[in-house]
């Protein structure tokens, strides 16, 4: 909640010739920059660029003339094709003609492409890899926004849905977080958050930083985004270990699986079924099954963090397994 709000705002930073805050960067002496300022490539499936995005950076006082969607290719009609991540020769030419300082993916899973199955690393690694080359060939940076699982995980980097080697390709990860100190305010509808640095491979880790996102009684599409000043937040203190680049167990892996597959509605899904698709995702029987018990064994001892259930097969009725979420 709020990442698309926070890749705008650095957006229009970049494109204004702003620093962010506790930045060290100067873009009147930066390679990328263009006169005093940057600019971005803003790649976003789920939220429309002409009606969604660009009220936001206006609302914001971007340099519109600095921020440009990627569409791709288009039909016989001019309507704009599906763009995923395998056209990176379209994205090698625009950011050659272009010259950004930044490149927003948002949200990665949307230019996955239906070819790719983004819960295998094996099919994950090569489209990261991509992206990274071409980073590093046009000298900016790319910032992939991720959804989160709804569940807790004892780090931060196993929350984001999907393989792991979408944390593990990057150099550097915040994660997006209620505010503690400033819960969210119903009467207004503001919104506080704490981005939360979870990963630094490269470098030392940034300051958590504070914002709070308002609506904007004008334009509800458009809202209102201010910086907060800094947080004492840490992935430690949300009950999160700093980052490694050791991928995860492949019980934690068949964790999560089951609970982005596994129904949360009526009776549940059939057992049987679940083991198909597990096989297809290359997940041993007995690593599922060793996940199945620990997500059972977890509700049993406490019910409000939520796990799995199983309904026995009975009468000519198959097992059904079921997931319950985390109370909230």
């Amino acid at each position: 909640d709020g990442k698309t709000f926070l890749a705008l705002q650095i957006a229009a930073n970049i494109s204004l010739g702003e620093q962010l805050p506790q930045s060290e960067l100067d873009f009147a002496h930066s390679k990328t920059s263009q006169g005093g300022y940057g600019r971005v490539i803003y790649m976003s499936n789920e939220d429309n660029f002409a009606d969604t995005i660009k009220p936001r950076l206006k609302g914001m006082g971007a340099n519109e003339n600095n921020i440009h969607s990627f569409e791709g290719k288009r039909d016989k009609d001019g309507k704009p094709l599906p763009v995923t991540l395998e056209d990176v020769p379209l994205l090698d030419n625009m950011l050659t003609s272009y010259r950004p300082s930044l490149v927003v993916v948002d949200p990665i899973q949307s230019y996955f492409g239906s070819e790719r199955d983004a819960h295998k690393a094996t099919q994950v690694r090569p489209v990261m890899d991509g992206l990274a080359k071409l980073a590093e060939k046009h000298d900016c940076a790319i910032l992939v926004l991720r959804h989160l699982t709804k569940r807790s995980s004892d780090k931060a980097i196993y929350r984001g849905m999907d393989s792991i080697d979408f944390m593990a390709t990057v150099r550097s990860a915040i994660q997006i977080v209620a505010d503690p100190e400033n819960p969210d305010e119903e009467e207004t509808g503001g919104k506080n958050r704490v981005m939360v640095h979870i990963k630094a491979s490269t470098t030392r880790e940034g300051p958590s930083l504070r914002y709070k996102i308002e609506p904007d009684p004008e334009n509800p599409l458009r809202g209102k985004f201010s910086w907060m000043g800094t947080s004492d937040l840490k992935a430690a203190d949300l009950g999160q270990e700093e980052d490694s680049d050791k991928g995860r167990s492949a019980i934690e892996d068949a964790i999560e699986f089951l609970w982005d597959t596994v129904s949360q509605d009526g009776e549940g899904s059939e057992a049987e079924d679940i083991k198909v698709k597990a096989k297809k995702r290359e997940i041993a029987p007995t690593t599922l099954r060793r996940a199945r018990e620990k997500l059972q064994k977890q509700y049993e001892e406490n019910p409000s963090k939520g796990g799995l259930t199983i309904t026995p097969a009975c009468k000519g009725r198959p097992s059904k397994w079921k997931i319950l979420e985390p109370e909230e």
